[in-house]
């Protein structure tokens, strides 16, 4: 289990272990109240590659202003590494717009 702060949440499967593809779910909290607005189920990442899921509170959190990602292995033995990319302004051309990458913490 890994939590991350958002803007663009990013996942890699090593491959370290096997073959396999890693499922997850990805919980995604509002960070103002910390409830819980919603589950992305099956977010599935091959072996030996990644998936970045843009805007994930535009698509998957609507309303949700600032928040946070609790990420779970639903299946796979791969290790995984996952960050997030949050860029200064709400909108392109609003403040500086320079991204900062965020590590997630086990």
């Amino acid at each position: 289990m890994l939590i991350c702060y958002l803007g663009s949440v990013l996942l890699v499967n090593t491959g370290a272990v096997d073959e396999n593809d890693i499922v997850f779910e990805i919980d995604i909290y509002d960070g103002v109240t910390g409830n819980l607005v919603h589950t992305a189920r099956k977010v599935t990442v091959p072996v030996r590659r990644w998936h970045q899921i843009d805007a994930i509170l535009a698509k998957h959190a609507p309303g949700t202003t600032q928040g946070y990602v609790q990420i779970r292995t639903v299946s796979g033995k791969n290790s995984f590494l996952a960050y997030a990319v949050i860029n200064d302004g709400a909108a392109p051309g609003q403040r500086s717009g320079d991204g900062a990458y965020l590590a997630a913490q086990d």
